[in-house]
């Protein structure tokens, strides 16, 4: 009765109104307080445990709701459809029982259509038959499935059904009164049943033990997921939101952090595979990246497993191994799917290249864990200087900084850039993680060039050799703090120091003087200029030892290096992490 009076009362409160925020900001307050016996003089609800999740997630959506000015009426199924599924289904199974068997855990049959029936007489959109259906089908199965979250489920579901079906229009979802006709529903209304119908399989991959296997379930929930993502533009906030949520929930199960939620059944603790793709799809919608650019991450290592494992199965003979486990077929599955779900290049000779090196990198990411390449031996020393030298060091590498800031007449933009980012990565590799000392003064580098480049403070101004906010020096500051704090090895880095710097200058220098050896072949970035990433990466990767191996991550970090762009650092960053990552089984 609380759940759905509550409801009933807040359809009459406009969120518009401050008073009417105020108001349902103050008993989300009290009610979390008494949920979470915050204040002894104040007792616990007593239908609800001490930190009641199902209370605790209504509240919050609620007073986010109202937050968000959205209409209040979109929440209806969470009001009504999951009590009157509780009160049916506790009903017939006592005096209808033989009607009314469970289906999912404790969620009965006749509940479950309960919830079905009010979700669609309750819902504030879609209006057409055929979506209000499905929409409906979606919030009976993620109520069935969520358990404590459902509340949480249902609302995400109202959220994305709200915001794509309110755009339709061009209006905003949270001010449906500045609506105009020039807008466009990037997203139709089709397309929001099929994220839905995506995110409810996962359920069903996750529970499904009697009709899917592990791998069938990893690799269709792989795939699945990043199908319904490319029709959750990054561009609308509520889109974000849903994927943070399904991110940061899905992290949670992987890396077991709460009680409650149970691991994917598909996956490891700590799973390295799922939580690299978790921060890589968090990361692009936070970026709002292109999310097509991703495709590739999606289609191409589910096709590969799946074609591998068929062929090896059916036609061993046409299907050997060629790197580790990877399999001749497998692998040009992975090559492909690349090939036809690249979003660029589309040239044919750079699309080749692309999807050639993908498929390379696909197979190299899980051979790397085989006990025939476990050996590392780094052609950059790791150093470990003394403390006392190290401060040294870091006088003069502020010297050096002001000589490069301000010596503009002997030093160009470009040089300075350039001497700038291999100087310091070479004083960093002195510089050893493990000293509290060395981290402050990094911490301290990090937070005043970030201060400058997206110029913070007036008074500092900006690098003469960066422009404001400059993407470049954003994420090397970003990824050299990081580096620090984890306390990983700097070594690692030795390519991100000095194999984009090295490629610059060559590739500048042969533009100038062999322009005829030095054609562009990705964007502005030029053949010798790659070749010379590519030599320096090899040389300076710290693992893997084996010249082959060590080879292919090579030409990966040359690729990415080139089609990287403004995020180059990040990518090469990936990718001697990876390799180490995998050698090392860090």
């Amino acid at each position: 009765m609380c759940h759905s009076l509550s409801g009933l009362m807040m359809l009459f409160l406009p969120p518009q109104y401050l008073l009417c925020r105020l108001y349902v900001y103050a008993v989300v307050i009290v009610g979390l307080v008494m949920t979470w016996q915050l204040v002894p003089a104040l007792p616990k609800w007593r239908f609800g445990d001490y930190g009641d999740i199902g209370i605790t997630v209504y509240l919050i959506i609620v007073g986010f709701w109202f937050y968000s000015e959205y209409p209040v009426a979109v929440l209806a199924p969470i009001f009504f459809a999951d009590p009157s599924g509780a009160v049916i289904g506790k009903w017939a199974s006592r005096n209808l029982p033989e009607y009314n068997p469970t289906w999912v855990g404790k969620k009965t049959v006749i509940g479950s259509l309960a919830v079905f029936v009010v979700t669609f007489l309750t819902l504030y959109r879609p209006l057409a038959f055929i979506p209000r259906l499905l929409t409906s089908l979606a919030t009976m199965l993620v109520e069935g499935f969520g358990g404590k979250f459902d509340n949480l489920y249902i609302a995400l579901l109202r959220i994305m059904e709200h915001s794509e079906t309110a755009c339709e229009v061009g209006a905003p979802p949270g001010n449906p009164s500045s609506r105009n006709s020039s807008g466009a529903c990037p997203v139709a209304l089709y397309g929001v049943i099929i994220p839905n119908i995506a995110q409810l399989l996962e359920f069903l991959f996750q529970f499904d033990e009697k009709h899917i296997s592990l791998f069938a379930a990893r690799k269709l929930c792989h795939a699945g997921s990043g199908f319904a993502m490319l029709f959750l533009t990054p561009h609308l906030f509520v889109n974000r939101l849903y994927i943070y949520g399904v991110v940061v929930l899905s992290l949670a199960m992987t890396w077991s952090l709460i009680p409650g939620i149970p691991n994917w059944r598909f996956g490891a603790y700590e799973d390295p595979g799922i939580t690299i793709y978790l921060l890589v799809v968090g990361f692009w919608y936070f970026m709002e990246l292109p999310i097509a650019v991703l495709a590739p991450v999606f289609f191409a290592d589910p096709a590969g497993a799946v074609v591998g494992k068929w062929a090896s199965a059916n036609i061993p003979s046409f299907n050997p191994p060629w790197i580790g486990k990877k399999t001749v077929l497998g692998s040009a599955a992975v090559f492909a799917v690349a090939f036809v779900s690249l979003h660029t290049p589309t040239s044919l000779l750079p699309r080749l290249l692309v999807s050639l090196v993908i498929a390379v990198a696909e197979a190299l990411g899980s051979s790397f864990s085989s006990k025939a390449m476990m050996t590392t031996v780094s052609l950059v020393p790791d150093i470990d200087l003394p403390v006392p030298v190290g401060v040294l060091l870091m006088a003069l590498e502020g010297v050096f900084l002001l000589v490069l800031q301000f010596d503009k007449r002997h030093i160009s933009n470009f040089a300075a850039r350039k001497l700038c980012h291999a100087g310091t990565g070479l004083l960093m590799l002195c510089l050893n993680s493990k000293y509290i000392i060395n981290r402050l003064f990094i911490y301290a580098l990090v937070v005043v060039s970030l201060t400058m480049t997206w110029e913070l403070t007036p008074k500092l101004p900006n690098w003469r050799f960066g422009i404001y906010g400059d993407v470049g020096i954003t994420i090397y500051l970003l990824v050299v703090g990081l580096w620090y704090y984890v306390q990983l090895p700097i070594v690692v880095l030795a390519p991100v120091f000095f194999a984009d710097p090295a490629g610059a200058v060559v590739g500048r220098w042969a533009t100038r003087n062999v322009p005829e050896f030095n054609p562009p072949w990705v964007g502005s970035k030029t053949v010798l200029g790659s070749a010379a990433v590519l030599i320096v990466a090899f040389f300076t990767l710290h693992s893997p030892a084996r010249v082959l191996p060590r080879l292919l991550v090579a030409v990966i970090t040359a690729m990415v290096e080139a089609i990287g762009g403004k995020y180059d650092n990040l990518c090469i960053t990936a990718v001697v992490l990876t390799a180490w990552w995998a050698v090392t089984d860090a």
